[in-house]
């Protein structure tokens, strides 16, 4: 029966590392399993939830924009370079809006119900704005003054109602739009704390197996040296 004193130097020799990468590969694949998790993790909250953040927040401003290009219909008069171009630039914050609530939509799964709602309150706001616009390019506008007729002040007097209807709709809007930015930022540095005390650990574990698989050779070495 073969003992280990009859095995040859060069084998003895190789057993230390042999124990050594084995030990240290039990450990540490545990821990890169983990760092890789992790790694996919913050891929996730960079690529998806952030993006989606960054897409609600275009969403307000284009809200706010077709908000305003709809007021200018009413107080500034035909010519006006503010008004200039308003319809074009109101369908282009429409569309840009749409654009952004599909992407965040398309993020932020786990907010997919809440957001199909706002994108219904995005629509209601759309046609009141649409509809703001179009009675004030049918007359002149606030900023003449006394030349206003008595028609001109009931046309922008209903313009006015459209846009009272849309002020508030998006003001609404975009306070819950704030709230759900601010939470979902909540949560990610919620899980980014998460994930670096995970990392602290999967770090923690790969220096522990080093260090464990170097003790292990050693210690293997001293017993086979002193035999």
């Amino acid at each position: 029966m073969l003992k280990f004193d009859d095995l040859r130097i060069r084998t003895k020799a190789l057993m230390p590392i042999a124990v050594a990468v084995a030990g240290l590969l039990a450990l540490a694949i545990p821990g890169g399993l983990q760092l890789a998790e992790i790694a996919s993790e913050t891929a996730h909250i960079i690529e998806e939830r952030d993006r989606g953040l960054i897409d609600l927040l275009n969403v307000s401003r284009y809200v706010n924009r077709a908000t305003m290009i709809s007021f200018r219909s009413v107080l500034y008069e035909a010519g006006n370079s503010l008004k200039a171009n308003g319809e074009a630039k109101l369908s282009d914050s429409f569309q840009a809006a749409g654009v952004h609530f599909g992407e965040a939509a398309g993020l932020l799964h786990e907010y997919s119900d809440d957001l199909d709602g706002y994108i219904g309150r995005f629509e209601g706001i759309r046609d009141d704005l649409k509809k703001a616009f179009d009675i004030g390019r049918a007359a002149p506008g606030v900023s003449v003054g006394r030349a206003l007729t008595p028609r001109d002040l009931d046309t922008l007097a209903e313009a006015a109602r459209a846009m009272q209807s849309a002020d508030l709709k998006a003001g609404s809007l975009n306070d819950d739009l704030s709230l759900m930015v601010n939470m979902i930022s909540a949560e990610n540095l919620k899980l980014a704390a998460e994930l670096r005390a995970r990392a602290a650990t999967a770090f923690t574990l790969l220096a522990g197996a080093g260090a464990f698989a170097t003790a292990l050779a050693l210690g293997l070495s001293l017993w086979i040296v002193s035999r």
